[in-house]
């Protein structure tokens, strides 16, 4: 049975992430948009796993490096 998220007495019926889909929802989130239910669960997901705290962190450091990295000398290397 899933576990589920509780605030104060109320249930909110939010499933527990894998670490997999979590990792999967963070790499999507750089594509488009999550759905609202996707990140309240990504976001439970990263209150309570430090690895994926670490992960999210350094896809954030890629994405920004790549932003500033010239475009004409990635196309050069490939």
């Amino acid at each position: 049975m899933p576990r589920k998220a509780w605030i104060g007495h109320r249930e909110i019926g939010i499933k527990m992430l894998s670490c997999q889909t979590a990792t999967e929802l963070m790499s999507m989130r750089v594509e488009q948009p999550l759905s609202t239910r996707q990140n309240l669960a990504l976001g439970l997901h990263l209150t309570m796993c430090r690895g994926c705290r670490s992960f999210q962190k350094q896809m954030q450091t890629i994405h920004e490096a790549c932003k500033i990295f010239p475009d004409h000398l990635f196309k050069d290397s490939l």
